[in-house]
């Protein structure tokens, strides 16, 4: 029968049981594929692990590891809702099909436990160590972000709330345990900047987060703190909050 019709066994087998791929099913553009790849590696999708060292090497092709900022179901929400993007599929049990999840890069990975040095939200993180400082030096009376951020919202499930637009709560009044004083106060902050390096005889960059302590005054500190919690209650409330009921577990 294969020598007859010109096809090899495999393929009539595929035929028989009606998994042939039509011409151009379900394909997408070299353009359209390349605007999926863009996404995962957009900044505030995915974050380069700092340090030059921690790649990823595939067939042959070593990349900086990636690492996502969110769940690939809900990454694959946010791809969707944005305009401009073609609408795809977002996993399929079809091998061929081209789908959100097959388009992912390799050197793109959600995080795992031993990731956890890495920044992985550094909004969330970056408050939570100033939150800390803040409250070893008897400045704040808790950690607990969600009591934090009352003051600052009358709901935390109000868009409006979460973007100053509430007129009960956008020049919000926040109370401090003490006066300030002239004393420093050091704390850890995630930072995005610039490396250099070097690759097959090339010079090249990449953006990477990297973890620093910070020494300020205690007025600066305060100052960066209402500044901060503006932003927070924003991530937040887009995050489906989240960050702001996660705050009690991680911070105790």
């Amino acid at each position: 029968m294969t020598s007859r019709v010109g096809c090899s066994k495999k393929i009539v087998m595929k035929v028989v049981r009606g998994t042939v791929k039509k011409q151009n099913e379900r394909a997408l553009s070299k353009d359209e594929r390349k605007q999926v790849e863009d996404f995962y590696q957009r900044e505030d999708v995915s974050r380069v692990c700092a340090g030059v060292m921690q790649t990823i090497t595939r067939r042959g092709v070593k990349q900086p590891k990636h690492l996502l900022s969110d769940s690939v179901r809900n990454l694959f929400r946010r791809y969707v809702s944005e305009d401009g993007y073609r609408p795809i599929s977002y996993s399929s049990t079809v091998h061929y099909a081209e789908t959100f999840c097959k388009l992912r890069p390799f050197w793109v990975v959600p995080p795992v436990e031993t990731d956890r040095e890495t920044c992985l939200c550094y909004i969330h993180e970056n408050v939570r160590h100033l939150v800390s400082a803040l409250k070893n030096n008897n400045i704040l009376e808790t950690i607990d972000l969600k009591v934090l951020v009352a003051p600052f919202m009358c709901s935390d499930n109000s868009i409006e709330c979460a973007y100053g637009e509430c007129d009960k709560c956008k020049t919000p009044a926040f109370s401090f345990s003490r006066l300030v004083t002239d004393d420093t106060i050091s704390f850890w902050r995630w930072e995005t900047g610039t490396k250099t390096y070097t690759q097959n005889e090339q010079q090249k960059q990449v953006k990477i987060t990297v973890k620093a302590m910070k020494k300020t005054a205690e007025s600066e500190a305060i100052a960066l703190f209402l500044s901060e919690m503006t932003v927070f209650k924003k991530h937040g409330t887009l995050c489906g909050n989240s960050l702001l009921h996660s705050g009690r577990t991680k911070l105790v």
